[in-house]
């Protein structure tokens, strides 16, 4: 069954566009492997990532970026059943929101400006999918 899976995480260290550009590569080449799409976003060293395919194939690849050593307090903001891909033609778009004004975007929400901790993200999960909505319809700076 199709699924999206959406948690947040905090890097271990500051997270140079080098570092990030290998994780990308590498979690690109691990999603296509397993048929995964979804949207990766950094801010301020937090992490926002929605993860969509098959449950089986989520759940896995969610395991293994909990035991990930390159950030801490990975916390689960939702699974949930679903219809169809919110992504489907990305095996993984990024977007280092620390270089985007996000003022400059349509459809744009203060979320990001906000002290962005756990409970805010579940108290809002809503507002998540739709700023990460809103980064796929806006593509300045986002790499597909």
């Amino acid at each position: 069954m199709l699924c999206h899976l959406v948690y947040v995480s905090t890097a271990v260290a500051p997270m140079r566009d080098q570092d990030l550009a290998e994780l990308l590569v590498q979690a690109r080449a691990n999603n296509e492997r397993r048929a995964i799409t979804g949207m990766l976003l950094y801010k301020d060293g937090r992490f926002i990532q929605i993860l969509e395919g098959h449950e089986e194939q989520v759940q896995a690849s969610f395991e293994r970026i909990r035991k990930d050593e390159r950030h801490t307090a990975v916390d689960l903001l939702w699974l949930r059943y679903a219809q169809y891909r919110d992504f489907p033609d990305w095996t993984m778009g990024f977007l280092n929101a620390d270089e985007v004004d996000p003022e400059t975007l349509k459809g744009y929400s203060p979320f990001l400006e906000r002290d962005l901790r756990y409970e805010e993200f579940i108290q809002n999960s809503t507002e998540v999918h739709e700023m990460l909505q809103v980064f796929k319809e806006n593509p300045g700076g986002l790499v597909k």
